[in-house]
């Protein structure tokens, strides 16, 4: 499976390539759900004016949301991927981590990524 990389405040972040819609400048065509993502981590964009966005889609919805930086797609094996530990509390947009390499990536979920905090329906 592959899955799309991205930068955030010095977070490393990534979701499921095949959710992605769209990478570079704002997709303004059509109902996209815009998603503050700098906001729902707690973190403030960097520098510089022109942060890449980036849109999914789910079912008939698109979410777009802006980054610091685009990293790669990366491969990964199902083994990979470890779930959102039980004994952390609620993991808002995130679904778990995926170690690649020597690199820990938090997995955001598309259908968590619902507009005003409610989760998106599919």
């Amino acid at each position: 499976m592959r899955l799309l990389t991205f930068q955030i405040s010095g977070y490393k972040m990534a979701l499921p390539s095949e959710a992605v819609t769209a990478v570079g400048k704002p997709f303004r065509e059509g109902k996209v759900h815009q998603v503050d993502l700098f906001k729902r981590v707690g973190a403030r964009p960097g520098p510089g004016a022109d942060h890449p966005a980036i849109t999914c889609s789910l079912g008939d919805a698109l979410y777009e949301f802006t980054v610091d930086k685009i990293l790669n797609l990366e491969d990964y094996q199902f083994g990979q991927l470890k779930q959102w530990p039980k004994v952390l509390p609620d993991a808002g947009i995130f679904s778990g981590v995926v170690d690649i390499g020597d690199t820990l990536f938090l997995i955001i979920s598309i259908d968590r990524m619902g507009v005003g905090g409610h989760r998106a329906k599919r």
